[in-house]
């Protein structure tokens, strides 16, 4: 998926939570607009300039730069997310005020190569763990912006 680099995240396992607290819901929300961007752009419907007011300045910068190097293979479909947690940002590479992370699930989407035909699916990882950083920018009115999204690197995170 384009926006999404593959890097593993470094460092030792994380501290978790699922405890429902503003900030998770906060970030499950942010990551949600995020994610339903994402899912026409990877498609083919939305332009990268859809995630504009989602993203920080500098993350948009990014996803404008790898939106040149993008392939032509479009993933058309809704994918969803599950096992949401927060995790400590600073532990986790410091890309933010927040750190979420979730299982970006892929098993309602379909890869389609430029000819217009379904690729095969066998390879495909349909569950993968996502780290994805936020910063605060409106304290009052809790608004996050998507600062980074990376896989993560726990194993057996997402089965």
């Amino acid at each position: 998926m384009s926006g999404c680099t593959t890097t593993p995240a470094p460092g030792p396992l994380a501290t978790t939570s699922s405890e429902p607290t503003p900030a998770l819901s906060d970030a499950v929300k942010a990551f949600t607009r995020f994610n339903s961007v994402l899912d026409g752009y990877a498609g083919g419907t939305s332009a990268v300039d859809e995630f504009r007011d989602l993203v920080t300045p500098e993350y948009f910068n990014q996803l404008v730069s790898d939106d040149q190097q993008r392939s032509e293979t479009r993933v058309v479909g809704t994918s969803s997310f599950s096992e949401e947690k927060l995790v400590d940002a600073v532990q986790w590479g410091g890309n933010g005020d927040l750190a979420l992370v979730v299982c970006l699930d892929l098993s309602r989407t379909r890869e389609i190569n430029p000819d217009g035909a379904e690729t095969s699916t066998g390879a495909r990882r349909l569950r993968s763990p996502l780290l994805i950083s936020f910063e605060v920018v409106a304290a009052d009115d809790v608004e996050l912006l998507v600062t980074k999204v990376d896989q993560w690197a726990e194993d057996g995170y997402c089965l």
